[in-house]
């Protein structure tokens, strides 16, 4: 082999290696990208399908907690005629929860309760009843027009709420929304600038 010969060789070997070189640096982005995809799909597909069939009693049991489970085209209309507790009241970070059992064992289970129909809402306080109309402002804000109310003396406390309380709650509602079978009324509440949220159980 003559000396020029072997000095091309040498030379496209050391230029095919740069190039190579220079390729991988510019597109090594891609290359773990498709990396990512092969290893994410074959993880997908290899769960076990004992993992699988555990997580089968889970959605089952969120399927009976939300009359509406796995849709998300949940309209006004769909909530009406249910009767819905109050179990939560979220106040900024903070949150007061009602003891629902203790209040069913105390003959008031079906106190703080909200009910939309076509007229209007209505439900029971502690332990007046109400009834308002509203106005549908679109698809999820709402206001509500002057609560109406039987008036019976309360003889009873659940403590962390009172009837007149609940009452300025939903008379300041904004806006609703179903999340997870709950029911959520967002009110003004009893200051400006002040969201406080009503989270209510199907019945």
């Amino acid at each position: 082999m003559s000396k020029k010969l072997f000095t091309n060789i040498l030379f496209f070997v050391i230029l095919e290696k740069r190039v190579c070189y220079f390729f991988m640096k510019r597109h090594i982005s891609l290359f773990k990208i498709i990396f990512f995809i092969c290893w994410f799909f074959t993880g997908c597909m290899s769960v076990p399908r004992e993992q699988f069939e555990s997580v089968q009693p889970q959605i089952k049991e969120s399927a009976n907690k939300d009359p509406f489970f796995g849709r998300f085209d949940i309209t006004l209309d769909d909530l009406k005629n249910i009767v819905w507790k109050l179990s939560e009241i979220k106040i900024g970070y903070g949150s007061i929860l009602l003891d629902r059992a203790l209040m069913a064992k105390n003959q008031m289970g079906d106190f703080f309760t909200l009910q939309f129909v076509d007229e209007g809402i209505n439900g029971k306080a502690l332990p007046n009843r109400y009834f308002a109309p509203y106005l549908l402002v679109d698809d999820n804000d709402i206001t509500i027009r002057p609560i109406a109310g039987t008036l019976i003396a309360s003889l009873v406390d659940v403590g962390v709420l009172h009837e007149q309380r609940y009452f300025t709650l939903l008379q300041g509602m904004t806006r609703w929304d179903y999340k997870s079978g709950n029911l959520r009324i967002y009110t003004s509440g009893e200051r400006e600038n002040n969201e406080i949220i009503l989270i209510f159980k199907p019945q």
